[in-house]
């Protein structure tokens, strides 16, 4: 017997009864799902593969926004011994990606617990924080991807409520990528940071409005910062090592209008000793001259 991992569904599929009979036949074999290209989907019958597939996997793109977020919030399903509390999002899900969705508002959607991969890439979420971001209970998520947003605002923090705080839970978040967007402010990722970022080591913040750096919190490895405008570590008096973790491997600072990258790498590499990877590609090998007015 062939066992089924991936199915993809294209333009103009229509999933109704006769469709999830024919599914039967897989039982839990089938572990990768993807939805695509505006198909006429009717949210209501895929409730039932609940308990008839195991997907691990989700993936769903281009769709109205506005009804996907309806469909993945929703906590009604029309068969109660089916019923989930994250909606279409299946208790065992492991991997989601909702790229390319145009989703702006993340709000309504609580994640499931068992997510390890999150992709929320391509879409145009603006901000993000404890009200519009429901982070909490994800304990198992090792990567998420928000690239490509057009975040101005990343503030999460460890006070759920008035008297509730959450710095007790083991967060398991290894890499973020958040590069592709607008953010200018980096207090998120520093050493006090929010409890989800303790044991992140791999960061990446290319193409962003970057400026200032904070101290970063000592399990990050890897940390990418190409395209940001990252004056201040010109400044002779910069401290490599208070900034950056001293077991950093990876450092990238191509294109960030640097001067001096020569004195730059050689107090990197005095603040990092493990370094095996630094990128100064795009930025001046000499000292910024300034030039004063003649009189």
């Amino acid at each position: 017997m062939v066992f089924v991992k991936k199915f993809n569904f294209f333009s103009q599929v229509l999933i109704n009864k006769f469709f999830i009979e024919y599914f039967k036949v897989f039982e839990d074999r089938l572990n990768w799902f993807t939805i695509k290209d505006h198909v006429d989907v009717h949210f209501d019958n895929l409730y039932s593969f609940n308990h008839l597939i195991n997907i691990e996997n989700l993936q769903l793109h281009m769709f109205n926004s506005k009804k996907l977020i309806q469909h993945l919030s929703s906590t009604v399903v029309p068969d109660p011994m089916t019923a989930s509390s994250f909606g279409l999002l299946y208790s065992n899900l492991k991997s989601l990606d909702l790229s390319y969705n145009t989703l702006n508002d993340l709000t309504s959607i609580k994640f499931p617990s068992s997510l390890e991969y999150l992709n929320l890439s391509n879409n145009n979420i603006i901000n993000l924080n404890n009200s519009t971001f429901n982070w909490k209970n994800l304990t198992n998520l090792k990567y998420l991807n928000l690239s490509n947003n057009t975040l101005v605002s990343f503030n999460l923090f460890n006070t759920i409520s008035s008297n509730e705080f959450i710095e007790k839970e083991e967060y398991n978040l290894q890499k973020i990528d958040l590069s592709g967007n607008n953010l200018i402010n980096l207090n998120f990722l520093s050493s006090k940071a929010c409890v989800l970022f303790k044991n992140l080591t791999t960061i990446d913040l290319s193409r962003n409005l970057i400026s200032d750096l904070v101290k970063f919190t000592g399990s990050l490895r890897s940390i990418n910062l190409t395209g940001n405008y990252l004056d201040e570590l010109n400044e002779s008096h910069f401290d490599f090592s208070y900034y950056f973790p001293s077991n950093m491997t990876e450092i990238n600072l191509s294109y960030c209008k640097l001067h001096n990258t020569n004195q730059i790498e050689s107090e990197l590499i005095k603040a990092c000793p493990g370094l095996t990877k630094l990128n100064l590609e795009g930025n001046s090998k000499l000292p910024k001259i300034e030039v004063t007015p003649s009189a």
